[in-house]
């Protein structure tokens, strides 16, 4: 079987480099370890750019900005980092300024839909989904078959919580699509699953 992500593995071989354990060799099927030891070392951690991505829809979403220090695209092993190319192409803006990454949107700017390949940054699917949203057109999210198999099915998980928020969608076992219309968004208690 395919490794689902990628990107994650490759992170995880970088690390053990890091402290190291070198990986000789990662492909679609396999991963293949040098044997070592782990040696100890200071070393600092990036922010999670899956959670980061919470924080940099809101200014998708509610316009102004937000800065997020320590980060930086070049230098992230993190696949989730993607998350900042679909907001700029939506219509954020995205800067590395003040040693982080600065989000912005002009008040009123509307985002635009978009077909969204997700392979490599998956975790952020959902947070894409809530911004989809507001956007003028559907989004479609794709490569997420395997999301339906991590703590929840987390395509059907998003897609009941949505329309139970006057969000229609639309999902097949490997997408989901985001239909918005803001005149039917409503307060709704939904299950976090």
């Amino acid at each position: 079987q395919a490794i689902a992500n990628k990107p994650y593995v490759q992170m995880t071989g970088k690390l053990m480099g890091d402290f190291g354990v070198g990986i000789e060799k990662i492909n679609d099927h396999e991963v293949k370890i040098n044997p070592g030891c782990y040696q100890s070392r200071d070393f600092v951690i990036e922010p999670d750019m899956s959670t980061a991505s919470y924080f940099f829809a809101m200014p998708a979403i509610l316009g102004g900005e937000i800065l997020i220090k320590n980060c930086s695209r070049a230098n992230s092993l993190q696949g989730d980092i993607r998350f900042l190319e679909v907001l700029e192409k939506m219509g954020c803006l995205v800067q590395e300024k003040n040693n982080g990454i600065c989000v912005s949107k002009e008040p009123g700017k509307i985002l635009k839909g978009l077909e969204i390949d997700m392979a490599g940054f998956s975790d952020t699917f959902m947070t894409v989904a809530a911004v989809a949203c507001f956007a003028d057109r559907p989004t479609i999210l794709k490569s997420l078959a395997h999301t339906r198999l991590q703590e929840s099915d987390r395509v059907k998980a998003i897609s009941e919580g949505l329309e139970k928020l006057g969000v229609k969608t639309e999902s097949t076992q490997d997408s989901l699509t985001i239909i918005p219309d803001p005149t039917k968004l409503k307060g709704a208690v939904v299950n976090s699953f």
